[in-house]
């Protein structure tokens, strides 16, 4: 006998139960009556004495928190066993009730617990023994001596009497069943009083009557055929087992291969499911299933669904799916019995028009312990016994997910290989289909004929034309999702129109305001496949919505776009206010998702009038796209509000600063400036007049115009809100240097640091600390100006800003060449041009080899300089930046291994005369000229022969290959390879 003391006991609790136990869960275990602090010092006394007990204590991991011992058990492999329907090992394992050779291990809580799983492991043999009984006599054998066994391990189990009086069939089972009955009679009477029940006595006396049922038939060969009667499609051919998967093996669904495989191999699953949308592959998956089974020689049958919509036709082509012969009488009864001694998987494909009906195949589980289902369906049966595997589509990120392997065989089949100019395009089309199979091969169809690009503009203009290359029997999308729309109610279709005017994905708040509906229109929305969830948020496959969007009726779409545009907005609106000088990262990760439905809700207020919308919108959005570096929608949904608008409208001054703002940051300046300009010219005042002031002084910065501008906006913004002088106040000390006037900017910027820490505006510290290096550095503090420029890169990083980066790396790189460090100079100013690139600013990319160039140049690599200022020099012709254009010159000509002395003052003197020109650029070319030392005469001569040069002439010295067009040249150097 077990020396069964507490230590000991625990051990065997932790043994029957593997994994991490907190110590205070087991605390409380031991010692309930005890406090928090007692109850942990109790546990580990019992710990510690634990540590001496016999066996192995190999597996035993104590941990500060936690402890758990991993060790084999009879029990373990007891619960392995009937998972895995292997009844005779179970059996075996348990020959004798859980611990039952101990007593009190002296923790009531404990005791507790030991005792009820003893009582359910028992419950757990009875049930061993049922399913081992019922097939040995499948097999043909007797089970007498298992019905003994049976009759004596409960003998009060009145369900296990009454199925030894049911199955009982040779004389020897008759005996033990009637013993069973006889022990179970005395023991009511006499422990409690009471008689069987009589359903109990009914079984009794059918067997003392000798009135014994016929046993199962073995299989035939070859079941005659059967058809679904009862329906109006009986002319139906008789479902066919198919052989190992066709075609197509299973692409990405590997896992959830591996996942059913599991769950019938451990004998978890009775009911498998698997689910999903029209089209996904549930059939391609469970035929890959089927053919595994079938390798393993399982006994399977397939049955197809399809022609089947009624009880009786479903029982019936089930019947003659797996060969049980025809008989008159109950189909379900013979089909129970059948069904009862057998070990067999049954597919059934197609069930999604039966769901009412899925009751009957929980009756026949019950009474065949070896029968299993695999079913295929749009949508689960939600039946107790039911394990769902729910499809989603295949993985379609890149040219090595599932989604493009499967568009390439398919594309294989049709003759055409995909070349590696194709990758990215079609990459793009089958993550549109979001890894749907059924319309990967659909859209396959036309690659002989249309380009991937051409197949998904079609696409996105008119979902029905994947199908319109289809084969006349073949399926289609359009079938597919008009048969699931017809199977829904009215208040369903009503949900799934209104859902389908959201272009992305939608959280619940939103899902209630657009479709008016609660919650459990959506739950069975999702049952069906149609509505999905992810990461969270709810998303309609592109094609439901097309689909979805055409088969609705138009008042309720039209409805729904209005609350659409209505909940859309205002969330945009929802306050605080976003302020460029606060940036809140909780906040725009929320509105990341709605950005498409936002812009949506925009263009259909003003199309519609609703001004108040966008009124209330305005601000929040312009403000989120900026920080987002969404510039070029911000730009576009202005302009297309204003289009709609009376030059005099109120919301035309605002609305134009929203525009003029998003063109200059993407370097479209005469856009900016003539946008600007014309709503000044109207005498806007508060908010708007100060931020297209701000837009006007970036137009100017440099020149004295400038400055003017930027002090109108600083006094008009004295009497708006911190967020507007903050904005004024960096724009004026920007025009300040940018005229040399960093004197003047130095105390305006010391007074403005404080002010924005006060008020947590971290953009404006940035902003702040970056113009303070850059003035510093100016001014030659480089140390100082390094040390602002690195705090302030560090906030913009937090940001996660990069065009703020890029000016913060480039402010680096200037004050790296103040200080001497050349190989730091060029990696900021490397640095720069990446994080403009990243923020998709290709505006910036000019003056970031310009600046790359100079360090390069400073370095000593001549070439690469050379190289850099050249394609500065192109882009600045090509995209009219003409300060980058004279300082690309001016930095050539100094760098040009071929150019004679002449030459270079005459190119320099060139680059002087040109219009526009900025003070930093007077400077930086007079810095030029003095460097080379020249005479009054020679620069006469440079002055005159450069007199009658122009742009091409000067290119041509400069650049070798130079033709008419620049557009060429940079071709030809990005195929070449582009300057990093």
């Amino acid at each position: 006998m077990l020396d069964w003391q507490l230590p000991v006991a625990l051990l065997a609790y932790l043994a029957l139960r593997p994994g991490w136990h907190s110590r205070e869960s087991l605390a409380v275990l031991l010692r309930p009556d005890a406090g928090s602090r007692d109850g942990r010092a109790y546990l580990r006394g019992v710990i510690h004495r634990m540590r001496d007990a016999p066996g192995p204590l190999e597996g035993l991991l104590i941990e500060d928190t936690r402890l758990r011992f991993d060790t084999p058990t009879d029990a373990a492999e007891f619960e392995l066993a009937v998972r895995q329907g292997q009844w005779q090992l179970a059996v075996q394992l348990q020959h004798e009730p859980l611990l039952s050779q101990v007593g009190s291990s002296g923790a009531p809580g404990l005791d507790d617990w030991f005792f009820e799983e003893r009582q359910r492991l028992r419950k757990r043999l009875g049930s061993a023994l049922m399913a081992w009984i019922t097939e040995r006599q499948g097999e043909g054998r007797d089970a007498a001596e298992l019905m003994q066994r049976l009759g004596e391990h409960d003998a009060q189990d009145e369900e296990a009497v009454q199925f030894l009086l049911e199955k009982a069939r040779t004389p020897l089972e008759r005996y033990e069943a009637a013993a069973a009955f006889r022990t179970l009679q005395r023991r009511l009477v006499t422990e409690l009083g009471q008689k069987p029940l009589a359903r109990t006595f009914q079984l009794h006396d059918a067997l003392q009557a000798k009135v014994q049922a016929a046993p199962p038939p073995p299989a035939p060969a070859a079941a005659p055929e059967r058809k679904a009667v009862g329906t109006p499609k009986d002319d139906a051919p008789a479902a066919v087992q198919p052989v190992a998967a066709p075609g197509l093996a299973p692409l990405g669904r590997t896992a959830e291969l591996a996942r059913i495989g599991s769950l019938l191999d451990r004998g978890e699953a009775r009911l498998l499911t698997i689910a999903g949308l029209g089209g996904i592959g549930k059939t391609c998956l469970a035929r890959a299933v089927h053919a595994r089974l079938l390798g393993q020689d399982a006994a399977c049958a397939w049955v197809d669904l399809r022609p089947v919509d009624t009880l009786h036709a479903l029982l019936d082509t089930i019947a003659a799916g797996v060969g049980m012969p025809a008989r008159d009488g109950s189909v379900q009864e013979q089909l129970a019995y059948w069904f009862a001694g057998r070990r067999m998987v049954v597919f059934l494909d197609n069930f999604e028009q039966l769901l009412t009906h899925a009751g009957a195949l929980a009756g026949l589980l019950r009474g065949a312990p070896g029968l299993r289902f695999v079913v295929t369906s749009r949508e689960p049966l939600r039946l107790p016994e039911e394990h769902a595997v729910v499809l989603q589509g295949l993985d379609c990120r890149g040219p090595q997910s599932p989604a493009f392997q499967l568009f390439a065989l398919h594309a294989e089949r049709l003759g055409h290989s995909l070349a590696s100019a194709e990758q990215g395009p079609v990459a793009e089309l089958v993550e549109y289909l979001e890894g749907l199979p059924l319309a990967i091969e659909l859209a396959t169809n036309w690659i002989t004929l249309l380009p991937a690009p051409s197949i998904l503009a079609e696409l996105r203009a008119d979902p029905g034309f994947v199908d319109s290359a289809a084969a006349p029997s073949g399926r289609s999308l359009r079938s597919v999702f008009h048969a699931t729309w017809q199977q829904l109610e009215p208040a369903e279709q009503d949900a799934l129109a209104a859902l389908s005017t959201v272009q992305g994905t939608m959280d619940l708040e939103a899902a209630r305001a657009i479709a008016q509906a609660d919650a459990a229109v959506f739950l069975r929305l999702a049952h069906k496949s149609l509505l999905q969830r992810l990461d969270g948020r709810f998303n309609l496959h592109p094609l439901v919505r097309e689909f979805a969007r055409k088969l609705a009726r138009s008042e309720v779409t039209g409805q729904a776009e209005a609350r659409h545009a209505a909940h859309f907005l205002a969330e945009i609106a929802r306050p605080p206010a976003m302020r460029s000088g606060e940036f809140v990262p909780e906040r725009v990760a929320g509105l990341l998702p709605k950005t498409e439905d936002i812009a949506k809700a925009w263009r259909h207020a003003a199309d519609h009038g609703r001004w108040d919308l966008v009124a209330a919108a305005m601000s929040n959005l312009g403000m989120y796209l900026m920080m987002t570096s969404r510039l070029e929608d911000s730009a576009r949904l202005a302009a297309y509000a204003r289009a709609s608008l009376a030059p005099g409208h109120p919301l035309q001054a605002p609305l134009s600063a929203m525009q003029a703002l998003a063109a200059f940051r993407l370097g479209r300046i005469d856009e900016a400036e003539e946008v600007a300009s014309a709503a000044l010219a109207h005498g806007p005042a508060g908010v708007p007049a100060v931020l297209l002031n701000i837009v006007m002084a970036r137009v100017n910065r440099g020149r004295e115009q400038g400055v003017v501008h930027a002090e109108r906006a600083f006094s008009d913004a004295a009497s708006e809100d911190m967020d507007m002088r903050m904005w004024a106040t960096d724009e004026l000390v920007q025009c300040l240097c940018a005229v040399g006037r960093d004197e003047q900017a130095l105390p305006i910027l010391a007074a403005n640091l404080p002010l924005t820490r006060e008020n947590n505006a971290i953009f404006y510290e940035g902003r702040t600390l970056a113009l303070l290096g850059a003035v510093r550095t100016a001014l030659g503090d480089w140390r100082e100006g390094l040390a602002r420029l690195h705090a302030a890169l560090a906030i913009f990083q937090r940001m996660k800003d990069q065009y703020l980066i890029g000016l913060c790396q480039r402010g680096l790189s200037l004050a790296h060449a103040r200080a001497g460090d050349t190989a730091s100079q060029a990696a900021a100013a490397q640095a720069a041009l990446q994080a403009f690139e990243a923020g998709g600013f290709p505006f910036e990319r000019a003056e970031g080899l310009l600046l790359l160039g100079k360090a390069l140049q400073a370095a000593g690599d001549d070439a690469r300089a050379a190289d850099a200022l050249g394609e500065a020099m192109l882009l600045a012709v090509q995209r009219g930046q003409a300060s980058v254009l004279v300082r690309s010159i001016a930095k050539l000509a100094g760098a040009h291994g071929k150019l004679a002395r002449h030459q270079r003052l005459a190119v320099l003197a060139f680059a002087g005369r040109q219009p526009d020109l900025r003070w930093q650029d007077t400077a930086s070319l007079r810095a030029r000229l003095d460097s080379l030392r020249p005479s009054a005469e020679e620069l006469e001569t440079a002055r005159a022969a450069s007199a009658e040069w122009d742009l091409a002439y000067v290119c041509g010295l400069l650049l070798p290959g130079w033709s008419a067009s620049p557009a060429a040249l940079l071709e030809q150097r990005t195929r070449r390879g582009r300057v990093q």
